[in-house]
């Protein structure tokens, strides 16, 4: 069956379905957020560039945004400051791992790289610089394996498929840490000290996360599942 011309009831279908994974690991806590009391990263962290990576940028976080309002309405605790903007962070981590698997990496970067500009023309930005390596890292990586990251998903190796997803999930997810930290700047002035202070739990996170989403993906795609659900 050709991927553009799947069936409406397909898309509904698979979209719900990784809609209500992404409500189930939001509703797994991980590690505090640094700065909000009460707040946790949650195991959706996980989730959501797995969305992007199996039904591609647009299904997958359109699935993750699905998933926000399901949140929204059910009483998930809303995380200030974020407000309605806080909506757009797993829909954006979905959507940059969907765009690097898909070889759609100008935009890819492209994404990154304004976000980058943004949070640089703050003054929370530039005082704490050092975070930005997280962000550089991910530029980098995005282009140093633009060409290496959809290919290896289609290899038999599951030690490469595992990287590669990881390597794709890293740049999902640390686009969402960037928007985040830039609403927490433009929203609540948070002090270049919080972003700092963060900078190890970051790492940690991050690799955690990397590492979760690529031992899943090593076990999901080699199974043909990618090829199922994938939507575009």
């Amino acid at each position: 069956m050709s991927r553009r011309h799947q069936p409406v009831s397909l898309t509904i279908s698979m979209v719900s379905i990784f809609a209500a994974l992404n409500v189930i690991g939001d509703s797994v806590p991980l590690t505090p957020i640094v700065g909000l009391e009460q707040s946790k990263l949650t195991l959706g962290w996980t989730f959501a560039p797995l969305s992007g990576l199996m039904l591609g940028p647009f299904s997958g976080g359109l699935s993750c945004f699905l998933a926000s309002l399901v949140e929204l309405f059910i009483g998930f605790p809303v995380q200030p400051p974020f407000g309605p903007l806080g909506l757009a962070r797993s829909p954006l981590a979905a959507f940059q791992t969907g765009l690097i698997t898909t070889r759609r990496w100008p935009a890819s970067g492209g994404l990154l790289l304004l976000l980058v500009v943004c949070w640089l023309a703050t003054p929370q930005g530039r005082e704490a610089l050092p975070v930005s390596a997280f962000y550089a890292f991910g530029l980098g990586l995005i282009l140093l394996s633009r060409k290496w990251v959809p290919d290896a998903l289609e290899s038999k190796s599951r030690r490469r498929i595992g990287f590669a997803v990881g390597i794709a999930a890293y740049c999902g997810n640390i686009s969402r840490h960037l928007f985040g930290n830039l609403l927490f700047v433009l929203l609540a002035s948070f002090p270049a000290a919080v972003f700092l202070t963060a900078i190890p739990l970051t790492l940690l996170e991050q690799a955690f996360f990397a590492l979760i989403s690529g031992v899943l993906g090593s076990s999901l795609i080699p199974l043909g599942i990618r090829r199922a659900t994938y939507l575009g």
